[in-house]
């Protein structure tokens, strides 16, 4: 997305009384940054202009002035990207209509307010993008027609209504949900997200193209679009479903890359093309693949993007949240912090992104925050801006739960200094002795106490940890270790005795990142008690490394010759 992605597009709000003051002026500000013109609409009772008054529920809560001076009825819908009903009780105010006098009050009544007609027209219109926040949607309720079906979140206190209308409720761990050119949102308070979201609407919606005739035919008379896998990314980036869904069915290869060194799942994962995203995913789609130019992921074009739903789905699909690109060495949160996403920053801090984590020229997520311009989009000062001290206060947020966390690990904290007194204390007092450690971004990340103890050759703690019920088969966070491969990388055969003598070490299980057994460790850094201990407990010797090597290979290719001779002895029995 480029800096100003709405540019020349009109964003319509309908407000009245008892509006929310923040949510009012991030619209004006974020979509004014991404280009686009902020029109204040309501009904003004054929007055040129009305002063209406902010929200007043809290006690010593400052009263906000808003003046607006456009009239929703001399508006062409038409000239709006999107049109958005504000959060609180302003959509109960715009609901008001004047009684025939003589009749009844009747809900037919209702349903011909001014401000109701309005926005069931645009509900009427898929070119123009619908945003309802918190109780918004109580603009629609007199018109159930326009919510039958719809996939919808909205705040508690409208929920029965919205949900009788025969709108689809959907909770949503984000606060927003979008259905087609309808996004909602929970509460005030997911106004960065729903804004960002709309935004993407927005452009998907331009992307649409406005006569589909015969898709696939169109694609592969094209000659750049003669390969299949060339149509595919061409539909891909159209946003064009059902010629994508035709080419997937027929077999084309979903992970080949374009002339830009792109994914389809890159591209629809940049794009914000949720629906796109998981079709692609589904069919088989590789979220570990990485662009052969930059060495980005689908995850960072996501972050970039910073559409949550695709993140979401990603993640869930195996993608390594803190990977880093090839060349820059940026991680998705520090791509999400670069364009200016808060709403993704936010959720990626939330599924345990680490902020200390620098690239290659020695920047972290903070360094695009600070009070320089160097590092972000448009030359701004990210301090002075809404975006940037949204960031900022989730970033520190995040580092003080982390600082919490820590603390909290006494019985980690205990092994670190190898305290055993306060080892047997906490245990006694029934302490989670396999509980890890939280992922900061330091050298303990995800380690369990035995893990540490292990590989720092604390037998004494070793012994305890074992006799109370700590379980030898968990692995770590960074290399999937096991405490006997700690203990033998480390060379700490008595470690490896206990664990030997306690039986349920796993001691032929192969790391994850390099294949290697415990004997491969023992044998790599030349520790001959460790591997004798091993060779005793008749562990393998014919596994096979990821360089191809058993432990003896190993051995010879090192010239550890007496470890060799130890192992053929063993071969021979």
């Amino acid at each position: 997305m480029g800096d100003m992605p709405l540019k020349g597009k009109k964003i319509g709000i309908l407000v009245e009384n008892e509006f929310i003051p923040e949510e009012i002026q991030h619209y004006q500000q974020r979509f004014t940054e991404l280009g686009a013109t902020v029109h204040l609409m309501s009904r003004l009772w054929d007055k040129k202009t009305l002063q209406f008054i902010s929200d007043v529920d809290e006690i010593g809560k400052r009263i906000h002035q808003l003046e607006v001076s456009i009239d929703f009825k001399n508006v062409n819908l038409k000239d709006y990207a999107a049109v958005i009903m504000a959060a609180n009780y302003t959509s109960v105010r715009l609901r008001h209509f004047e009684t025939p006098k003589g009749k009844p009050i009747n809900p037919e009544q209702a349903r011909h307010a001014p401000a109701v007609e309005f926005f069931a027209k645009a509900m009427a219109d898929r070119s123009i993008i619908k945003g309802a926040l918190c109780h918004g949607l109580w603009i629609l309720t007199p018109r159930p027609e326009t919510l039958k079906g719809r996939k919808v979140i909205c705040h508690e206190v409208v929920l029965a209504d919205i949900i009788n209308a025969g709108a689809v409720y959907t909770p949503s761990s984000t606060g927003v949900v979008v259905d087609d050119d309808l996004v909602t949102g929970r509460s005030g308070k997911d106004v960065a997200l729903f804004v960002d979201t709309i935004t993407q609407q927005i452009i998907e919606t331009k992307r649409q193209p406005s006569v589909v005739v015969n898709p696939i035919k169109q694609l592969t008379m094209k000659k750049e679009c003669q390969q299949p896998e060339l149509a595919l990314l061409a539909a891909v980036e159209a946003n064009d479903l059902v010629t994508v869904s035709d080419l997937i069915k027929s077999g084309v290869n979903v992970n080949k890359r374009g002339p830009l060194h792109l994914t389809p799942l890159m591209i629809a994962a940049g794009y914000g093309y949720v629906q796109m995203t998981e079709n692609l995913l589904k069919a088989g789609a590789d979220v570990h693949v990485v662009d052969s130019s930059l060495g980005a992921s689908a995850l960072h074009k996501a972050a970039q993007g910073g559409v949550v739903d695709i993140a979401r789905l990603l993640l869930q699909h195996g993608a390594l949240i803190n990977l880093q690109s090839a060349m820059i060495g940026n991680t998705p949160l520090i791509d999400a912090v670069w364009a200016k996403k808060p709403a993704m920053v936010k959720f990626l801090l939330d599924q345990g992104a680490i902020i200390d984590i620098q690239n290659r020229v020695k920047a972290t997520v903070w360094d695009f925050i600070g009070d320089k311009p160097n590092w972000t989009a448009g030359g701004t000062i990210p301090e002075k801006e809404n975006w940037g001290k949204l960031i900022r206060t989730y970033l520190e947020e995040r580092e003080k739960r982390d600082k919490a966390a820590v603390k909290e690990q006494r019985l980690m904290l205990a092994v670190l200094n190898n305290d055993l007194a306060t080892v047997k204390t906490l245990i006694a007092e029934g302490v989670d002795v396999d509980e890890k450690s939280p992922v900061v971004g330091s050298g303990d990340d995800g380690q369990t106490p035995l893990l540490v103890a292990s590989f720092k050759g604390y037998t004494l703690i070793v012994r305890e940890l074992l006799n109370a019920g700590a379980n030898p088969r968990i692995g770590d966070y960074l290399m999937k270790a096991n405490p006997a491969h700690k203990a033998a990388f480390s060379r700490h055969a008595e470690v490896i005795k206990l664990l030997v003598e306690h039986g349920q070490a796993e001691l032929d299980a192969q790391g994850a990142y390099n294949g290697y057994t415990v004997l491969h460790d023992a044998v790599w850094h030349r520790s001959k008690e460790t591997v004798q201990v091993l060779l005793d407990a008749n562990v393998a010797l014919d596994l096979r490394g990821h360089n191809g090597k058993t432990p003896l290979e190993m051995a010879i290719t090192y010239g550890y010759s007496e470890i060799a001779e130890l192992i053929r002895e063993k071969m021979s029995e």
